[in-house]
C-alpha cells in the first residue's frame, strides 16, 4: 500500500511535538513541585518563627501562657495554619492538631485528611516551643492547575503543528513532485538531458543532478545506437541497390518460367525486401530524431488533406480494394508537424487495415475534433486484435498472431507510426472497432485556429 511521504513527515512531526510538550510538560511540573515545596519549607520556618515571637508577645501582656498559646494557635488558624504550643516541659499548652500519638511529629506528617503536610517549630525566649504545620493541599491543587493548563495550550499546539507541519512538508516536498512530474512527462524521442531542477536544497539538488547524468548517459547511448543504424543502413542502401539492378538485368536475360527466371524472381523479390527494411530502419531512426530538431522541421498541416492524398496513394496501389476504401473528414483540421512523417503515419495506417483484411472487407479512415486534439481513425472490418496484444504490436519486429502467412513486413510500420505520433506531441491507440475489426486512432495536438466544417467524401 502506497504511503504519502508528507503525511507520514507530519506525523513524525506532530509525534515530535507532542514528545517535546510532554517532556517540557513533565519538567515543568517537577520543577514548580520542587520549588513550591522549597518555598512552603521557607514559609513554614518563617511563620514559626514569627508565632514563636508573637508567643512571647502575648505572654508579656497577659502573663497567662495557656490564654498565650491560645492565641497563638488563633493567629495560625487565621492564616490557614495549624499551630501546637507546647511548655519547656513538653506539656501542650494549646493545639489545633489532632494528634493520634504522642511521639514527637516528623519533618513531614500526614495530617486526619491523609495529606501530606510541612511541619517545623521555633522556641519562644521562654523555651515553649511553637510547632506550625501547614497543608500541601493548596500545593497540590496549584500543581494540578498547572498540569491542566499545560494539557489546554497543548491542544491548539498539536492543531497548528499539524496545519504547519502539512503544509511546511509538502513544500520541503514539492521539488521532489515536480522532478516526478517532469520525468513522467519526458519523452526519450527528443533528446532529454536534464530534469531542469534548481530548488536550492542540498539533497533534492544532488538527487537532480543524478538523474540529470543518468539522462545523459541514457541519451548519449541512443544517440550512438541511431547513429550506428543509420549509417549502417546507408551502407547497405547502395549494395543492396546495385544487387538489385543485376538481378533485375539477369531476370530480363532469362527465360521466361524457367528455374532460372524463378530462382532471380524471388531473389530479387527478397533485395526489394531488404530494401524495404532499409528504408524504414532509416523511417525510424528519422521519426526518433525529430523530436530534437522539431522546431526546424514543423510545418502547418491540414490532416484532411494529408487523408485525402494517402487514400488516393492507396487506391493507385490497390485498386481491387477501391470500393472498400471510404474517407470522411472535415474542409479543414490544422496541425503542425513533419510533413514527410505525417503523409508515411497516415498511409502506414492505411496500408495496415488493408493488409489485415480481405476483398470486401470495409476499411473507413475519417478526420475528427476532440477537444483540443486532432484524430485520424482508420476503421476496418478484419479480424481484430487480441487485448493482450495492443500494446506489444508497437514493439519493432513484432508479429501478431493474425498476422498473414507469409505477408511482407518486418513489424516497423506500427512502431514508427507510435513514434512519429510522439515525436508530434501526439498518440497513437488500438481499439475495437464496431466494424468488427480493429480501430487505430492517430491523437495529434490541433492547432488554435484550426476548425471543422461537416465531413465530406
Amino acid at each position: 500500500m502506497s504511503r504519502s511521504l508528507v503525511a507520514r513527515l507530519t506525523w513524525l512531526e506532530i509525534l515530535t511535538v507532542l514528545a517535546a510538550i510532554l517532556a517540557f510538560s513533565a519538567i515543568a511540573l517537577m520543577v514548580t513541585a520542587q520549588m513550591m515545596k522549597t518555598e512552603r519549607h521557607a514559609m513554614v520556618h518563617a511563620a514559626a518563627s514569627r508565632l514563636a515571637s508573637a508567643f512571647d508577645g502575648e505572654l508579656a501582656e497577659e502573663s497567662d501562657s495557656i490564654a498565650a498559646a491560645q492565641g497563638v494557635v488563633d493567629d495560625g488558624l487565621e492564616a490557614g495554619l495549624r499551630v501546637e504550643v507546647m511548655d519547656p516541659r513538653g506539656g501542650v499548652l494549646a493545639s489545633s492538631l489532632a494528634r493520634r500519638s504522642p511521639r514527637p511529629l516528623r519533618r513531614v506528617i500526614t495530617t486526619e485528611a491523609s495529606e501530606e503536610a510541612f511541619i517545623d517549630s521555633a522556641r519562644s525566649r521562654g523555651s515553649a516551643k511553637i510547632t506550625v504545620v501547614a497543608s500541601d493541599a493548596t500545593h497540590r491543587t496549584a500543581l494540578s492547575t498547572l498540569g491542566r493548563s499545560l494539557l489546554i495550550a497543548a491542544l491548539p499546539i498539536l492543531l497548528l503543528s499539524l496545519l504547519l507541519g502539512r503544509t511546511i512538508a509538502a513544500r520541503a516536498l514539492r521539488p521532489l513532485s515536480t522532478m516526478a512530474d517532469r520525468a513522467v512527462n519526458l519523452s526519450l524521442d527528443r533528446n532529454p538531458r536534464s530534469l531542469g531542477i534548481q530548488s536550492g536544497l542540498t539533497e533534492v539538488d544532488r538527487l537532480g543532478h543524478s538523474f540529470d547524468r543518468l539522462l545523459e548517459r541514457l541519451d548519449d547511448a541512443m544517440r550512438a545506437e541511431r547513429r550506428l543504424t543509420a549509417d549502417a543502413s546507408h551502407e547497405l542502401r547502395t549494395p543492396l541497390t546495385v544487387l538489385g539492378g543485376e538481378l533485375d538485368m539477369l531476370l530480363e536475360r532469362a527465360p521466361n518460367m524457367s528455374a532460372e527466371a524463378i530462382g532471380l524472381r524471388r531473389a530479387s523479390d527478397q533485395v526489394g525486401a531488404m530494401r524495404e527494411l532499409v528504408d524504414a530502419i532509416l523511417l525510424l531512426h528519422r521519426s526518433g530524431e525529430t523530436g530534437a530538431s522539431a522546431a526546424g522541421a514543423f510545418e502547418i498541416l491540414d490532416l484532411g488533406d494529408l487523408a485525402r492524398e494517402s487514400l488516393a496513394d492507396t487506391r493507385v496501389r490497390y485498386p481491387d480494394r477501391d470500393a472498400d476504401l471510404q474517407i470522411r473528414t472535415p474542409d479543414e483540421l490544422l496541425v503542425e508537424g513533419h510533413a514527410t512523417l505525417l503523409a508515411s503515419a497516415v498511409r502506414n495506417l492505411i496500408d495496415n487495415a488493408l493488409k489485415f483484411t480481405r476483398l470486401g472487407d470495409r476499411v473507413i479512415v475519417e478526420v475528427a475534433l476532440a477537444d483540443s486534439d486532432a484524430l485520424l481513425t482508420v476503421d476496418d472490418g478484419g479480424p481484430g486484435i487480441r487485448s493482450d496484444e495492443r500494446e506489444r504490436i508497437f514493439d519493432p519486429f513484432y508479429r501478431g498472431a493474425e498476422s498473414p502467412t507469409g505477408g511482407s513486413g518486418f513489424g516497423l510500420g506500427l512502431p514508427i507510426l507510435r513514434r512519429v505520433a510522439r515525436a508530434h506531441g501526439g498518440e497513437v491507440l488500438v481499439e475495437r472497432s464496431e466494424l468488427g475489426g480493429a480501430r487505430f486512432v492517430l491523437r495529434l495536438p490541433r492547432l488554435a485556429s484550426a476548425s471543422r466544417h461537416g465531413p465530406v467524401g
